[in-house]
């Protein structure tokens, strides 16, 4: 599958005029073969309600903290398998029910079969209440049932399962989506946005069959992002077989299937809104960036510099989730607060070829988790807010899965209750 006629589509919905949608909703129209859901800036723009806390999981059940949580996948029942890459007897896969308690262990660390290494953002929950498993250094994907029994695996070849996160969702019942290398790496240096663009996604079964590829979409930024600060091109697989796409200096999010698709484009629109960088937050990224150009940006390092001066103004959006349901939560830029001093530990910077770089800068701004759901149809539900702790949120319905950092730095599950949109669409 190709994007093309996607952004074609897209690119044309200026050309092409309104007609009025046979439904009676008011929010909503046609412009050619597609449906076009407009949210009033009002709604859109309102007052964000918190996620509420209803269950907190410090640890398992023997009393041991976690040691370092690096992938959460909320299941469909409002449990939730995570990764502790540092459990107490090495990595492992744990599975709490939806009141936290903890019920089970899934494979353990090792290379023979349902076994792992390794796991990072590489979890995802199936609607049957499968889990499924990349898992980076035995280059294979594992399913496991709602048991934690073995069901599948399928092994991975190296253009597979790498690049920047995501690199691993949740597809069409029976399959997965995961990153795909789609270009060599340049020889010359090149930005953080033109690397995330050389990935796109391969749609592969359980079995290991590769049933779709899917390359990055032209870009619909007119300017070129520097940094991953700037406006770019944001796209996703999601569950349902449909892929977002949409610039992210503008809620203008475009889902569609692939060619002869029984479902017709859906364009989600609303006013734009850019909320700016504060003066704290661009002095840290100054500095940031001073510090990576002269430290770690070097010929040998693949990278350009970057830029001298951050933007001033913020995108949009910066990413895309989905629950079991469908829906789609948009994770918007939200206002920068102080982090946590518990959120600021770093570990010391080697320099290539050994010896200890100098300290480097720490982001002491961060912007606490917003996200906006939306129904499969394009129904938009509200906004949330999490805390600025929460590092990772995966959704399920009405509910949400979060990894906090508490006061002390350690790794903290929390499940949220999402105000108003436990609902199905």
């Amino acid at each position: 599958m190709t994007l093309r006629s996607m952004i074609t589509t897209l690119f044309l919905f200026s050309l092409v005029p309104t007609v009025a949608a046979q439904t009676p909703r008011p929010d909503r129209s046609m412009r050619g073969d597609t449906t076009v859901v407009t949210i009033p800036a009002g709604r859109l723009w309102g007052p964000q309600r918190a996620a509420v806390e209803v269950v907190r999981v410090g640890g398992t059940r023997d009393g041991e903290p976690f040691g370092m949580i690096t992938a959460v996948a909320a299941l469909p029942d409002g449990g939730v398998v995570i990764f502790d890459a540092k459990g107490v007897n090495g990595a492992v896969a744990w599975v709490f029910d939806a009141n936290g308690q903890h019920e089970r262990r899934i494979g353990r660390q090792g290379a023979g079969p349902g076994e792992y290494r390794f796991c990072s953002d590489c979890l995802v929950s199936n609607a049957d209440g499968s889990i499924g498993f990349l898992d980076h250094d035995n280059r294979r994907i594992m399913t496991y049932d709602g048991r934690g029994v073995l069901r599948n695996t399928a092994v991975l070849s190296d253009r597979i399962g790498y690049g920047l996160p995501p690199q691993f969702l949740p597809g069409p019942a029976g399959s997965y989506y995961a990153r795909l290398e789609t270009t060599p790496r340049p020889r010359t240096p090149i930005t953080d946005p033109q690397e995330y663009d050389r990935f796109g996604f391969v749609q592969i079964s359980e079995q290991g069959t590769i049933l779709d590829t899917l390359r990055p979409p032209r870009s619909l930024v007119a300017v070129p992002a520097r940094s991953l600060l700037e406006p770019r091109t944001l796209w996703y697989p999601l569950r349902d077989g449909r892929v977002a796409v949409g610039a992210s200096d503008q809620l203008h999010i475009l889902l569609d299937g692939p060619r002869k698709s029984p479902r017709s484009p859906l364009l989600i629109e609303g006013t734009t809104r850019r909320i700016p960088y504060s003066s704290e937050e661009r002095a840290v990224f100054r500095a940031i960036w001073a510090y990576s150009n002269k430290y770690r940006r070097g010929p040998n390092s693949g990278q350009s510099p970057l830029p001298t001066e951050p933007p001033a103004l913020k995108p949009v959006f910066r990413d895309f989730g989905t629950d079991h349901e469908g829906k789609i939560f948009l994770q918007l830029h939200s206002t920068a607060v102080r982090a946590p001093a518990s959120m600021l530990e770093m570990a010391p910077v080697m320099r290539e070829g050994g010896g200890q770089m100098p300290p480097a800068p720490r982001l002491e701004y961060l912007e606490p988790p917003l996200f906006a759901a939306f129904g499969p149809d394009g129904t938009y539900f509200g906004a949330v807010l999490f805390p600025v702790n929460a590092v990772k949120v995966s959704f399920t319905a009405g509910f949400a899965w979060g990894l906090l950092k508490d006061a002390d730095g350690q790794d903290v599950l929390v499940k949220y209750a999402l105000p108003d949109m436990g609902r199905k669409p």
